[in-house]
This record gives structure tokens, C-alpha cells and sequence, in this order.
């Protein structure tokens, strides 16, 4: 439990300027290896394929492509499918408002 939580610390203290999709998307195969699970990283012409237009469209405010993770796992014995999902935020601008203000 204390490495999970030191790993999503180290994720989530990571500057953006390595934090790439791509950067996370490595990250994310390299802890499944060790940890038993399988993933799947899908990239931009794969997303496109799937109709996953909103992940790229959101991604494409960015000059990094942008990833889907898939990571799976499944116990001796298992007979029923649990799915989470969540969201790997690589890039966070903290509120930056593109609007422009209201002159009084």
C-alpha cells in the first residue's frame, strides 16, 4: 500500500514537461509488468479508429498526442466484470481563463 501511494505521489508531483501522455502511457505499462496486470495503450490513430473523438479533441489543444490507457486484471476464480474509470491528467493550466476580461 505505502509504494501505491508513493507512486501516485511521484505521478502526480512529476512536472507536466515530462508528464507527456506518452511519458504516463510508459509509466502505466511499466507498473503493470510488475504488478500482474495487462495494458493496453491505445495512441491517436487507434482512437481515431474507435470513435474516441472527444479525447482527441481535447487533446488536440496540445503538441503531445494524447493516450488511452486500459489496464486489466483478472484473478484465479474471477466471474464478474468490475470497471473504474478514471483520468490520467497530464497537463493542468490551474484555471488559466482564454477568455478575454471585461473592460469597466
Amino acid at each position: 500500500m505505502g509504494r501505491a501511494v508513493a507512486l501516485a505521489r511521484d505521478l502526480a508531483n512529476m512536472p507536466s514537461g515530462t508528464k507527456t501522455p506518452g511519458w504516463l502511457a510508459g509509466e502505466a505499462v511499466r507498473v503493470a509488468a510488475v504488478s500482474g496486470l495487462t495494458a493496453r495503450v491505445f495512441e491517436a490513430a487507434e482512437l481515431a479508429a474507435h470513435g474516441f473523438g472527444g479525447v482527441l479533441g481535447v487533446g488536440s489543444g496540445s503538441a503531445q498526442p494524447p493516450a488511452l490507457i486500459e489496464l486489466g486484471y483478472e484473478p484465479p476464480g474471477w466471474r464478474e466484470h468490475v470497471v473504474l474509470v478514471g483520468k490520467g491528467i497530464t497537463f493542468d493550466s490551474g484555471g488559466l481563463s482564454l477568455k478575454p476580461a471585461v473592460s469597466a
